[in-house]
């Protein structure tokens, strides 16, 4: 025999606020789905960028040069110069100006810049070793650094404003050294502290390795700004109730004498769940819990040979 008694709190959820709650949960689930689908064409323009930069800087330069292992992700401003961006930076400056006004960011380590820049001048290797040694960023090697950086410019503009849903052109501005540790994250030098869509590679030249190479674009400006907001748990829906004194919302679990998992009083011995269930079989209680879980209620389950007294409410 089973016996099915509600005790406190008895609930009987609001079907409109019920059908709410499930076109708020689709509609965010519609949204997510959305906005992944147009991170990965913007993953694929960046991968277009990528190959092309490596074929125009390489052709420049007049050397085998490799972009590899490329990251996109977002990040925050703390988060790029304290855990991403590796030393000493050089970062050209890019406006972003189209049918779209912003900003965008070429970060690159100050000895592969001046390593760029160097051989770009062709000037002799010993020469280059010791500049890029004593980190010797000179106005030569800065001139062709900014040249390589204005390629790469080129190189996201051609993309970008063919294929991307909004025209976008990037134009290479100034070139300034950075210290990442030394960067005041709440100013907005060398940049505002708001969210960033980052293309990370690795960065080499005839199949040897250097640091990194990232650009980074605001998440606004490319439509991304909602992989920036957490997923929180959807409420539960508002529900009209009846409420008896001395009865609390907390729930804890555990294992009555009947044998069957269930909700359990809390320690205090006062009842805490919507549902008292009275019952010796395990199989009848079962299905009455289950079904009192797809609704939403909770409940304590308590064999005929427990004493029901313990699990009332303070009057009773």
């Amino acid at each position: 025999p089973s016996l099915a008694a509600s005790i406190s709190n008895s609930t009987v959820p609001d079907e409109e606020s019920v059908e709410k709650s499930q076109d708020s949960a689709e509609e965010l689930q519609q949204q997510k789905e959305d906005v992944e689908k147009h991170q990965k064409k913007v993953n694929s323009l960046l991968e277009i960028c990528r190959s092309k930069v490596e074929e125009e800087v390489g052709a420049l330069l007049g050397v085998e040069v490799s972009c590899s292992g490329m990251e996109n992700r977002i990040v925050n401003k703390e988060e790029f110069f304290f855990d991403e961006a590796s030393g000493k930076q050089v970062v050209a400056y890019l406006d972003a100006v189209g049918d779209v006004e912003d900003k965008g960011y070429l970060f690159i380590g100050l000895k592969d810049a001046i390593r760029i820049g160097s051989t770009l001048i062709m000037l002799p290797q010993n020469e280059l070793e010791t500049a890029v040694t004593e980190e010797d960023f000179g106005d030569d090697s800065q001139d062709a650094y900014g040249e390589i950086a204005n390629i790469i410019a080129g190189v996201y503009t051609a993309v970008f404003e063919e294929q991307y849903v909004k025209s976008i052109r990037f134009i290479k501005k100034d070139i300034d050294q950075i210290v990442p540790m030394k960067v005041d994250i709440e100013s907005d030098e060398p940049m505002p502290d708001t969210p960033y869509y980052m293309s990370s590679m690795q960065f080499a030249m005839d199949g040897t390795e250097f640091g990194k190479l990232h650009m980074l674009f605001s998440a606004e400006m490319l439509q991304l700004e909602a992989l920036t907001v957490k997923e929180e748990p959807q409420p539960v829906p508002e529900s009209s109730t009846a409420t008896i004194p001395g009865v609390t919302q907390k729930v804890q679990t555990g294992e009555d004498s009947s044998g069957v998992q269930g909700v359990g009083p809390a320690a205090t011995g006062q009842p805490d769940t919507d549902i008292l269930i009275v019952s010796d079989s395990s199989q009848d209680a079962s299905k009455i819990i289950e079904v009192l879980n797809s609704k939403g209620y909770t409940h304590s389950l308590i064999s005929f040979r427990d004493n029901v007294h313990g699990f009332l409410p303070g009057s009773y």
